[in-house]
């Protein structure tokens, strides 16, 4: 993450994403840089983030998940 928040702050990047992360791994990940987006599996048959992942976005308030 420090590695990726430097390439943000030389604006070789715009934005930071994560892909099927823990609910930790989001959290340790927003504390050092916000998180912009989070890639998960979310269908009518995995619905298991609605549980914990979505309701940690809402709280980060800037994170969209896709």
């Amino acid at each position: 993450m420090g590695e990726l928040k430097k390439l943000v702050q030389e604006g070789k990047i715009r934005y930071i994403g994560l892909w099927e992360a823990s609910l930790d791994t989001i959290r340790r990940a927003h504390a050092v840089y916000p998180i912009s987006a989070v890639q998960m599996e979310w269908s009518l048959w995995t619905r298991e983030i609605e549980q914990d992942i979505v309701p940690l976005c809402r709280y980060l308030s800037r994170v969209s998940i896709m």
